[in-house]
């Protein structure tokens, strides 16, 4: 299924090279969340669109997600990353990563996002909101929650595959998992 799902390091190691790791990890899993996901088939306006990875925080996230994917694509459309501040209901992403920043820009880019194709993912922190995935630390390993009932909302398909990983799931309302 996916290689690399948890991630642990040792206690002993400084708070500075945990937080670089768990961070390497969280944008790695950025990348490998894309196979078991399905986007409706009017997601792209042409095969040559881009896929796009749109990061709200940190700066220094944006560049690890950048080298996680470099070179890769997804079916037809190159992947791109692309850092940004705010998002309006017109932007056009099929991830959102938000965390690790101020939690009234991450609620407002959920809320831009809301009802629209993309899988938004967040970094534990509820007090933005939580998006479909959301990325917590059990026992130093780097998790994720799954929201059925925004992936619904949001018109994308989890995978069973994916949903089995997930230390906790959400469920949608009956029969509308597709």
């Amino acid at each position: 299924v996916m290689a690399m799902l948890a991630l642990s390091w040792g206690s002993g190691q400084a708070a500075a090279q945990d937080r670089s790791l768990e961070y390497a990890v969280k944008a790695t899993y950025i990348y490998k969340l894309v196979p078991f996901v399905a986007w409706p088939g009017n997601t792209f306006a042409s095969p040559a669109s881009r896929f796009d990875i749109c990061i709200i925080g940190d700066p220094d996230f944006a560049i690890l997600v950048t080298n996680a994917v470099a070179g890769q694509s997804v079916s037809t459309h190159a992947i791109a990353v692309r850092r940004v501040t705010t998002l309006t209901e017109e932007s056009t992403c099929q991830i959102l990563f938000a965390g690790g920043g101020d939690a009234a820009v991450t609620k407002a880019a959920l809320v831009a996002v809301r009802r629209k194709p993309v899988l938004n993912v967040t970094d534990a922190a509820p007090s933005g909101g939580r998006g479909i995935v959301n990325f917590v630390l059990l026992d130093d390993h780097v998790r994720f929650e799954i929201d059925l009932d925004q992936a619904v909302r949001n018109g994308i398909a989890i995978s069973s595959k994916l949903l089995s990983l997930a230390v906790a799931v959400e469920p949608a309302p009956a029969g509308t998992q597709p």
